[in-house]
């Protein structure tokens, strides 16, 4: 069979069209895959934003709420943690309480301290711990008194308003009883410490 002129020419289309699909095979395939990696990275962005859209959204709506509380409700909030140690209040609240429960108040130390949660250096996380965390007030106290008011004096600890945790109690016979045993038989000597909270 005679390769004619016309024939070379009739076959040029196929031959061009078998040369753009290796071109495409060997070079624009890679184009295809990093276009569908893009793809998948902007799938991946997209998603992101839609969740911080979605952050935003509840933020403002928490923001909304709060601004329908009522004043007496956002300041009882802050009393439970206030945004300072509040120290002459605090004060006052523990010498009331020991007062309406019978007891003798007789010395408190109070002593602000750094959060115990970052320890390290160079330790990122830690770090943002602390700062979105709260701060402990450590409150001494020594009182004297009977056993039953000792009790209901922890009890109203419990309720009272601001949060307070106790840590530790020691109890040792009062000295007043060695004077007027008749008197002050039962009576005994509380040291206590506790913690206290502040935004």
């Amino acid at each position: 069979m005679k390769i004619t002129k016309s024939l070379i020419i009739s076959l040029l289309p196929f031959l061009f069209i078998l040369v753009a699909i290796g071109i495409g095979f060997f070079y624009l395939k890679p184009c295809y895959k990093e276009i569908d990696s893009l793809r998948s990275q902007v799938a991946s962005k997209r998603e992101i934003v839609n969740l911080k859209q979605r952050s935003i959204e509840k933020v403002k709506e928490f923001k909304t709420n709060y601004n329908l509380i009522e004043e007496e409700k956002k300041k009882k909030v802050f009393y439970i943690l206030p945004t300072a140690p509040e120290i002459p209040n605090l004060l006052v609240q523990l010498e009331a309480l020991a007062s309406e429960n019978g007891m003798m108040f007789e010395d408190v130390t109070f002593t602000e301290s750094e959060l115990k949660n970052a320890t390290k250096k160079g330790s990122k996380e830690k770090e943002s711990e602390k700062k979105g965390g709260l701060k402990e007030l450590t409150v001494d106290i020594k009182l004297s008194g009977r056993y039953e008011a000792f009790r209901n004096y922890l009890k109203a600890l419990e309720q009272n308003i601001r949060i307070i945790d106790i840590v530790s109690i020691d109890f040792s016979s009062s000295k007043e009883n060695t004077k007027e045993p008749s008197e002050n038989f039962g009576v005994f000597s509380y040291s206590i410490k506790m913690k206290a909270y502040q935004q």
